[in-house]
């Protein structure tokens, strides 16, 4: 999936500089704040586009268009590796995180 985004991502029509990308990241991430809060019924009075899980596949497309941009060195497999590598890195620290949380909760 990561190779398929780089590539549609570096493709000579895909003109947006970076920071262009970096921008759209953030409307997205509003989209998906706003269905969020829809779903968990404080928008009631709001007609969504998109469902909650699309808005979220919108923010991740952006964000791995906005990598291959700002990482035009890398190839498709480089990118993609660095990625899973800091996901994996982050996932370990989001446990501990977690569990630091719960251990505080639980002992008062």
């Amino acid at each position: 999936m990561f190779k398929r985004i780089f590539t549609l991502s570096r493709l000579e029509f895909n003109t947006l500089p970076v920071l262009a990308r970096n921008s759209k990241i953030m409307e997205e991430v509003g989209e998906f704040s706003e269905a969020l809060l829809h779903k968990l019924g404080f928008l009631p009075h709001k007609t969504m586009k998109e469902p909650l899980v699309g808005e979220a596949a919108d923010v991740i497309l952006c964000v791995l268009d906005t990598l291959a941009s700002a990482y035009p060195e890398l190839s498709e497999d480089e990118l993609g590796s660095l990625i899973l590598e800091q996901i994996e890195k982050k996932t370990q620290k989001w446990k501990d995180v977690m569990k630091l949380r719960y251990d505080q909760r639980n002992s008062v």
